[in-house]
């Protein structure tokens, strides 16, 4: 499933399974700085829940905080222009927001404009079970680097499941 953009001055291809992305101006070898359509990639903070308790927190995050619905987030994401590729997911806890799974596959299949999730995670509390759901609904997944041991283990965890994947880009000949 590729999701395509075409016009004079700015195109890409996005392939909605994989998340791989490739853009260019009047030619090929045109980078744009920016979409014209608007976003391609959107950040989204779903939960300011917390429990890594870091005193350098950009998002002074906390143990008790507060989390998007599922409703909002559809409310929201119906707004956004069909051009978005992907949505970046703003955590602390992976367990902080109890939508966050059905939110994440609602990105994916929903009839509006599916997009590919990415989340940012601090690792703590990375179950199997959490894991799984990762590496089958998102593109990227980061781990915040608090603790060496914790963000080690929710690397190698998360490595273990094919997160890394390989992406096979065949050659064709230019679009024009």
């Amino acid at each position: 499933m590729i999701k395509k953009v075409r016009s004079p001055e700015y195109n890409y291809n996005f392939n909605k399974e994989n998340g791989l992305f490739a853009r260019w101006g009047k030619t090929f070898k045109d980078d744009p700085e920016y979409s014209p359509l608007g976003p391609e990639i959107l950040d989204m903070e779903i939960s300011t829940i917390c429990d890594g308790g870091c005193s350098f927190c950009y998002k002074s995050n906390t143990e008790i905080g507060h989390n998007m619905s599922f409703e909002t987030f559809k409310t929201i994401f119906h707004k956004i222009p069909t051009n978005l590729t992907q949505i970046a997911f703003g955590v602390g806890s992976i367990d902080g927001n109890p939508d966050l799974w059905k939110i994440m596959e609602y990105c994916r299949t929903n009839d509006y404009n599916k997009v590919i999730p990415n989340i940012t995670i601090n690792g703590k509390r990375l179950t199997d079970e959490y894991a799984d759901n990762l590496t089958r609904l998102c593109g990227a997944v980061a781990v915040s680097r608090y603790n060496s041991d914790t963000c080690y283990d929710a690397v190698k965890k998360l490595n273990d499941r094919f997160m890394k994947k390989k992406i096979k880009i065949k050659r064709r000949k230019p679009i024009k």
